[in-house]
């Protein structure tokens, strides 16, 4: 039974509330000189999913292929691109930062960040892999302590049906999860629109425009989610894999069962 566990994602964070990363053109240029494909094929077995920054089966959903022309741009490897808008941010030669990082993860952590920062360094952001210790890197992440922040893996998952609790929680400015410190007020309006919305074409045509947002203006560099693949003994029936996240790791047990397959 394969898991789908397309809601969770890697992603890496920028901090959005000052320089350099509060020019989109930074941040766009930072999502274009990551080669994702590469990533999978060397930590992740050439594994993992480009669905999109929401898990599918969640109300508004849209995959990655169905978002906007820019922001299929932001999300594709060019790091040609990526040079000219730090040009056109201010940033000819490029500027020096550091990313925090914490080695917890199941694949080679460290490895996989020096990767993601050569990749950077190589478009002129020079990024240096700053190793921390779990409990002061997570101060780090509360407090808004970082230039880039964390590279890692992120719950972008709903922990509900509906789209917005998501996309409020990790985009407004108020969101409890903003650990990329958006503050966008073009975000927000569209967000509180779709709160007072009552149409269910309304409401998705608008869940719809904050994902393509949050793509565009790269409030974060989305990477690809992670596939698990469950193992069971023949016999084991009823398991089913759930792609909104909901339940741990996405596999809920409730009416599982097991029957010997020598018996039948």
């Amino acid at each position: 039974c394969p898991s789908s566990n397309e809601g969770f994602w890697n992603v890496i964070f920028m901090n959005n509330a000052g320089p350099p990363f509060d020019d989109v053109r930074v941040r766009q240029a930072a999502s274009m000189a990551i080669d994702r494909q590469v990533l999978k094929d060397l930590f992740m077995g050439g594994t993992g999913l480009n669905k999109g920054i929401l898990a599918p089966g969640i109300q508004g959903y849209i995959a990655a292929t169905e978002l906007s022309d820019l922001a299929t741009e932001v999300l594709s490897y060019n790091p040609e691109r990526a040079k000219e808008l730090m040009a056109e941010a201010g940033y000819p030669d490029g500027f020096d930062t550091q990313v925090n990082y914490t080695g917890t993860y199941p694949f080679p952590a460290v490895s996989f960040a020096e990767a993601e920062a050569d990749m950077l360094t190589q478009v002129g952001i020079r990024t240096k892999v700053n190793l921390m210790e779990r409990a002061r890197w997570l101060q780090t992440v509360v407090q808004a302590d970082y230039p880039i922040g964390e590279m890692g893996m992120s719950s972008g998952f709903l922990y509900g049906a509906e789209t917005g609790m998501g996309l409020n929680q990790f985009y407004s400015e108020a969101g409890s999860s903003n650990r990329s410190i958006v503050k966008d007020p073009e975000y927000d309006a569209l967000y509180l629109a779709y709160r007072r919305a009552t149409d269910p074409a309304v409401r998705d045509q608008l869940s719809r425009d904050m994902q393509v947002m949050a793509v565009e203006k790269a409030y974060r560099i989305f990477l690809f989610s992670t596939e698990r693949i469950l193992a069971g003994q023949p016999g084991l029936s009823g398991v089913h894999c759930c792609p909104s996240q909901t339940t741990s790791f996405g596999i809920l047990f409730e009416n599982a069962w097991w029957e010997d397959p020598s018996k039948r």
